[in-house]
């Protein structure tokens, strides 16, 4: 099993922040101008680091768009980042999102195996963190999961995130 830390530690969203302004700036966007192509809030790709929670629809639209993974901007981790070519929603009509009902059946099936009752899984998956058994039980209705628990998730099963991610139309 991974080991645990807290997940805020592995992803370095200043970085993702800084390599998205770059090419925004690039390609001479403004902020609004990227936010109507990536199909998100203005105001949710700005500041990232200075958020405690993450939206992971956001984050993944964001690294898509660069054509990397979530995982590159996770600088204890080594191997490929390359999450294939970059992908715009506004021009392929189609978005990057978290599948979390299939996060919940490979957590599930990993707590299982482990012998573990929800609660024990959440502490697992992040020490001392804000993730709880319920938080995870209701994964399996689908919904939003935050980045930070989705990427303690896929590591706690040692997986990539993009295990856990599908491209649904915009």
């Amino acid at each position: 099993m991974a080991a645990a830390t807290d997940p805020h530690r592995l992803f370095d969203a200043r970085a993702l922040q800084a390599a998205v302004d770059a090419r925004r700036r690039a390609q001479g966007l403004t902020w609004s101008d990227l936010a109507r192509r990536l199909g998100v809030a203005a105001s949710s790709l700005r500041g990232l680091d200075q958020r405690s929670a993450l939206e992971s629809d956001t984050v993944l639209q964001m690294t898509r768009w660069l054509g990397r993974s979530v995982e590159s901007f996770c600088p204890d981790l080594e191997g490929p980042h390359d999450q294939g070519p970059a992908g715009d929603p506004a021009s392929t009509g189609r978005v990057l999102r978290r599948d979390a009902r299939a996060l919940h059946t490979a957590l599930e099936a990993r707590r299982k195996d482990l012998g573990l009752t929800w609660d024990e899984a959440a502490a697992a998956i992040w020490p001392g963190g804000r993730l709880n058994g319920r938080t995870l039980r209701q994964m399996r209705k689908g919904g939003r999961v935050d980045l930070y628990v989705l990427l303690a998730s896929a590591r706690w099963l040692e997986l990539p995130v993009s295990d856990f991610t599908q491209l649904s139309p915009v």
